[in-house]
């Protein structure tokens, strides 16, 4: 069960920009360290939980078309460009009540929520601190990452989606910072409030999203209609397979007739098994693998002198 509770204690400190909570700023059990990040919709900060002794991610619903920070560098109120009454405390209300619907989700895929609580004329979910890589963080701009290394990433996104989409739940705004690569190369998706109750194609977008972002990752350059097929590009044959990068490709294309209408049937196209690299088996964003191999190898030709040593001093070898 979610918590939501209201905090009391509100104290303002150092500045992080003009229309964000300053650094040190108090909501309650919580103490704002340092600004992560921003959208049309929310604001992300890094805080201290003095309760429990831990980093949490709290994210602050202020949706710029119509709210603005008051002068007391804290409450949010109304702009005066939004001319429907009640326009904003309106919102506010439907950003909780999706922030409930999503806190209600048990995924291991999705980021979850520990809290919801309503400040400063706004409301705020509080997220665990999220360790990982962002998956923005394996683009290269020739791009290197593999199928075997893509492959099951992706299928776990779809399969999360899937399960997402028929409880009406959307992210509507995906991108590669919003999925963190855990142990493992478990993803988690973030960030989906307020946009994950969207229009009638938002199930689509998420799917199109999903699409542009491998685009990136295998070319290294963002998709755009402009760009070549990815089953076009002589080089990516040697990393993929014609099934992986026609499944990707068949998402993005303009042609009803080859176009991938649903997680579903992406899913059914792409291969069972990607190939094998026995280098590469595992998502690590560009430069790690080599630099391990280059350790290992290092510390078995040491190992290897050691024990050549040590059986000449013992007269085992001649």
């Amino acid at each position: 069960m979610q918590q939501e509770h209201s905090p009391m204690n509100i104290t303002n400190q150092a500045n992080t920009g003009n229309d964000t909570l300053r650094i040190g700023t108090e909501l309650g059990d919580y103490r704002i360290i340092c600004l992560l990040g921003r959208t049309d919709s929310c604001i992300s900060y890094l805080a201290f939980d003095s309760l429990n002794k831990h980093n949490v991610t709290i994210r602050e619903f202020f949706p710029t078309a119509i709210a603005l920070r008051g002068t007391d560098r804290l409450k949010v109120v109304q702009s005066a460009r939004c001319r429907q009454a009640g326009a904003l405390i309106e919102a506010v209300e439907e950003y909780v009540q999706q922030a409930r619907a999503l806190a209600a989700i048990t995924h291991p895929n999705v980021a979850p929520i520990k809290s919801i609580f309503r400040a400063l004329g706004t409301a705020y979910c509080v997220y665990p601190e999220m360790t990982g890589q962002p998956l923005s963080a394996f683009a290269t701009p020739l791009g290197s990452i593999t199928e075997q290394q893509l492959m099951p990433i992706l299928k776990d996104l779809l399969h999360t989606f899937s399960y997402l989409h028929v409880r009406k739940i959307f992210h509507g705004n995906l991108k590669a910072a919003d999925i963190i690569i855990r142990q493992g190369n478990k993803p988690v998706i973030t960030n989906f409030l307020p946009e994950f109750f969207a229009p009638k194609n938002a199930a689509t977008r998420d799917m199109y999203a999903l699409a542009h972002i491998c685009y990136t990752l295998i070319t290294g350059t963002p998709w755009n209609d402009d760009v070549p097929p990815l089953c076009t590009i002589p080089e990516l044959r040697k990393r993929f397979s014609t099934d992986a990068l026609a499944a990707i490709d068949n998402v993005l294309t303009s042609d009803p007739v080859t176009r991938c209408h649903s997680i579903g049937e992406w899913l059914t196209a792409l291969p069972e098994q990607s190939p094998t690299t026995p280098e590469r088996n595992s998502a690590q964003p560009p430069g790690k693998s080599n630099k391990s191999a280059i350790l290992i190898g290092i510390i078995l030709g040491v190992l290897a002198l050691s024990g050549y040593a040590i059986c000449r001093m013992m007269g085992l070898l001649n």
